[in-house]
């Protein structure tokens, strides 16, 4: 469940700002 999560927020949060560490930061808390 959590792996599929990631992905919907790399999806969402990684496109827009790949080279932001906040960006993945919040996906994967978010995720969590």
């Amino acid at each position: 469940a959590h792996r599929r999560l990631l992905n919907l927020s790399a999806s969402t949060y990684w496109v827009p700002a790949p080279g932001t560490s906040q960006y993945l930061n919040f996906g994967a808390a978010a995720s969590e």
